[in-house]
């Protein structure tokens, strides 16, 4: 039937007869697409864990607070402490399966541990090797070395258990307290020479050499400091010497201002600190057990 039919008027309502859903033939033969299920991880991804039920009441049970007794004393601990202590005492008791279920706990921290070990050698392993190149590459052309915090230097590797120890600053703050005392020292090895301590290393006489309160001082702040400071420089002995060829009130009040920073006492005037030579500090008997015991 045509849609130009007489009888049968196209309009609202009334669709033409070529696009009519035609007896027994669906409208859509591919179907409706079915609706994406979400899945039960993704849902569970979306939402933090700690909005979860279980999760926040395990949470705050585990930071619960409670009372237990070791021999005469009661303590308060946290039940996650309670629980890990009543199982290695059980353990400890010759309970298997305690034992099995602490040894896992044992194992499976070891292994994080490990991890976390190498994870932190590797990179600090990287760091000193990229910092001691640039370092290379500035000497090699003339340039100065840059600085690095932590020093390249200052970073002890431990291959065997794969081990990191800073022997130096590893911030601003605490190279700022390094420097500082750096600068003690030095105040106080200048101070040494000014007051006439013999610190002269003279062969066969070493023994024989004063050394008094400066000096001794002195040694005991350079003990704090990175091995890799503890010498002077060319430039700070170069700017002590300097200052020694000074006129003696010019250095005196060099000094003085020194002192007054670091709150030590400078009297000009003074010149009979206490000395006592190595030998009678008994630093050469020490030295002398080291040597036989080395020998032995």
């Amino acid at each position: 039937m045509s849609d130009d039919d007489q009888d049968y008027r196209v309009g609202y309502g009334k669709p033409p007869r070529r696009t009519q859903f035609k007896k027994g033939q669906s409208g859509n033969p591919e179907g409706a697409r079915r609706k994406k299920k979400q899945d039960k991880k993704e849902i569970e991804a979306s939402i933090p864990r700690g909005q979860f039920p279980t999760s926040k009441a395990i949470r705050e049970e585990a930071l619960r607070m409670v009372t237990v007794r070791d021999g005469d004393e009661r303590q308060q601990i946290g039940t996650r402490e309670a629980v890990i202590r009543a199982v290695a005492t059980k353990a400890m008791q010759g309970g298997i399966l305690a034992q099995r279920t602490f040894v896992e706990w044992l194992k499976i921290e070891d292994e994080l541990k490990a991890k976390e070990d190498k994870e932190s050698f590797d990179f600090w392993l990287g760091y000193v090797h990229d910092c001691r190149t640039q370092i290379n590459e500035a000497l090699a052309s003339g340039r100065e070395s840059p600085e690095f915090l932590p020093h390249p230097d200052d970073i002890k590797l431990g291959y065997s258990n794969l081990t990191v120890e800073f022997t130096g600053p590893v911030d601003e703050a605490q190279a700022k307290d390094i420097k500082r005392l750096r600068r003690l020292a030095d105040l106080q090895f200048e101070l040494a020479i000014f007051y006439g301590e013999d610190i002269s290393y003279n062969g066969a006489d070493l023994w024989q050499s004063r050394v008094g309160i400066w000096m001794v001082s002195y040694l005991s702040t350079i003990m704090l400091l990175p091995a890799r400071m503890r010498g002077m420089s060319d430039t700070q002995r170069a700017q002590m010497d300097l200052r020694m060829m000074l006129s003696r009130r010019a250095w005196e009040a060099y000094l003085g201002q020194e002192c007054a920073e670091f709150d030590l006492p400078f009297i000009p005037a003074r010149k009979d600190w206490p000395t006592k030579t190595l030998a009678e500090l008994g630093i050469d008997e020490l030295v002398k057990a080291h040597r036989q015991q080395a020998v032995r």
